[in-house]
């Protein structure tokens, strides 16, 4: 899966966050780089993006392989 960082601005504006830093809260579920989201096994994870001093995040669920 692939995330995108996009700053708001208070007039409008809007800029792709390319130098956003990227985590994951759970690296055994899911990682992520460069806003790329690898999945590794079954579980919650909170994938976060902070970019110009903000901090964004989205928790995803990984499902069991079938």
């Amino acid at each position: 899966m692939k995330l995108k960082c996009v700053l708001d601005w208070s007039d409008g504006s809007k800029t792709d966050a390319t130098d956003a830093v990227w985590a994951s809260s759970a690296m055994a579920v899911a990682t992520v780089d460069a806003g790329t989201v690898t999945w590794k096994s079954a579980g919650k994870t909170d994938i976060s993006a902070t970019a110009s001093g903000k901090t964004a995040k989205v928790t995803i669920t990984c499902a069991a392989a079938q």
